[in-house]
């Protein structure tokens, strides 16, 4: 515990805040329970306002990700600057994390996940074809699958 503590206690530089942001931004781009985790450390970093951080989520984080997840946190509040910053496209790769993890505003965080699509945004074209995987959007959440 006292090792945990003095990292803890350790100033967090504006390399070590950056090179976290990056990592995350690497898991929050894939489609598992960790990348909604990093998404949502993230986003909140970018804007607290819109997205709020689960913090039961950080348990989907495998242990070199929490770190990460820990040094943009802290890196956050000590440092006063954004995470988009510090990363090359900052601006566009933070927009396509705001698109894709939508789901998790604060504006759509409550909403339940669609039943017909179960949260993918699409259903099979064609349910008498057992043989054809062709999507279409899902006409009851319109794609988003939430609603």
């Amino acid at each position: 515990m006292g090792t945990q503590m003095k990292q803890l206690n350790q100033p967090v530089t504006a390399v070590q805040y950056f090179n976290s942001v990056a990592a995350l931004v690497k898991v929050a781009q894939l489609d598992t329970s960790g990348s909604r985790a990093a998404a949502q450390v993230l986003l909140s970093a970018y804007n607290g306002s819109e997205w709020q951080l689960n913090v039961t989520d950080l348990c989907h984080l495998d242990q070199l990700n929490m770190f990460h997840a820990m040094t943009v946190i802290q890196g956050r509040a000590s440092l006063m600057r954004e995470p988009q910053e510090g990363i090359e496209n900052g601006d566009d790769i933070f927009m396509d994390l705001w698109k894709r993890w939508e789901r998790y505003n604060i504006n759509n965080r409550h909403l339940r996940t669609c039943r017909e699509c179960y949260g993918t945004g699409e259903v099979y074209a064609n349910h008498d074809d057992e043989n054809d995987y062709t999507t279409k959007t899902c006409p009851y959440c319109g794609g988003k699958g939430y609603c």
